[in-house]
């Protein structure tokens, strides 16, 4: 089902104006059986730092018939000194597992990056990698995509970049969605 945004104005007496606009992205159709096959997982992956933030949220894709099984339908929300985008996207199961991969290296070894790509070219690139030999972290990239309008598409576009401390790795590796794709040999013992 589409999803629609509201723009509200109050007038000078306290009268509401409420207008529906339709939706410039949509996800994915959702029908009773698509529900049945997609799993929620309300664990968000977040970096922070101060007021900047990356936030990443998912839907995975449980249908064992359909070559996109593992597949995500990705929420991505940013927000990097003063700027802020919303994107909705899907990422390869090989991408995830291979992100996480690196970032269990990274967390590990202070050292080195870990990559992640949407399935459209340039609707997401995120890089987090070291960037000093002390074991400061930073992640940066950009999510992009045209709107479609009457007259014509309009390319839209938040890049961003910024250091946070290197524990939340930890954090998003285990105790988010992202978990779902760590392998058995980097799973931490229990």
């Amino acid at each position: 089902m589409p999803r629609s945004r509201t723009l509200s104005a109050f007038g000078k007496s306290n009268w509401r104006v409420e207008v529906r606009l339709p939706a410039t992205k949509s996800r994915p159709r959702t029908t009773a059986c698509r529900e049945n096959r997609l799993n929620r997982d309300q664990t968000s992956v977040r970096f922070e730092s101060h007021e900047d933030f990356l936030e990443m949220e998912a839907t995975i894709e449980e249908d064992a018939s359909l070559q996109s099984l593992g597949d995500a339908y990705v929420t991505v929300l940013v927000q990097a000194s003063g700027f802020r985008g919303h994107n909705d996207l899907w990422v390869q199961r090989e991408s995830l597992e291979a992100f996480v991969t690196q970032l269990d290296a990274l967390n590990r070894n202070l050292s080195g990056e870990a990559r992640l790509s949407g399935i459209s070219p340039d609707e997401l690139e995120l890089v987090i990698r070291a960037v000093t030999s002390r074991g400061h972290v930073a992640i940066s990239g950009s999510t992009d995509y045209f709107i479609q309008s009457d007259n014509g598409r309009h390319w839209h576009s938040v890049s961003f970049g910024f250091e946070f401390e290197p524990g939340q790795m930890t954090t998003a590796l285990w105790h988010s969605w992202l978990s779902r794709y760590a392998s058995d040999t980097s799973r931490p013992a229990r």
